[in-house]
């Protein structure tokens, strides 16, 4: 595999998406001065980057890698891969959660409304902290 050929495919990639080096390689996990010697070819893209970049940005591997094909097997809008880099890129957590549904599909409604009861819980919470804390503070001033 030619590291220059490489490189200006993976530039490519990132100029499709108009994300400046140190934006793709915050999407990547990486850091933006590995992207630099990765687009001149000094440097060679370890295989979790490359397979980073493949599912954040659905890019062929064939073309990838030889440049042979097209570059993505089905476009996906623009700042869509943004959003889903965190499940490729190390947060295990995240990753955890999108397997569980992969293999349960049925879990995702339930999923969905713990998700919601979370968020009313929250602003459950921050509602009662404001009134409370209002009311405590009357309660400061009248010395009780």
């Amino acid at each position: 595999m030619d590291r220059i050929s490489l490189g200006n495919r993976i530039k490519e990639v990132r100029k499709s998406q108009s994300l400046t080096q140190q934006e793709f390689a915050k999407a990547l996990g990486i850091s933006a001065g590995y992207v630099s010697e990765i687009e001149q070819g000094n440097k060679m893209p370890g295989s979790e980057v490359l397979i980073s970049l493949k599912m954040a940005y659905s890019i062929n591997s064939d073309w990838l890698l030889t440049g042979e094909g097209e570059m993505r097997k089905g476009e996906r809008p623009q700042g869509v891969a943004e959003g889903l880099a965190p499940y490729y890129t190390g947060d295990a957590e995240l990753r955890e959660i999108c397997d569980w549904l992969k293999e349960n599909p049925g879990d995702k409604k339930a999923v969905s409304k713990l998700i919601q009861l979370l968020k009313s819980k929250k602003e459950y919470n921050e509602t009662l902290k404001e009134a409370l804390g209002g009311f405590a503070g009357s309660l400061i001033k009248e010395g009780i």
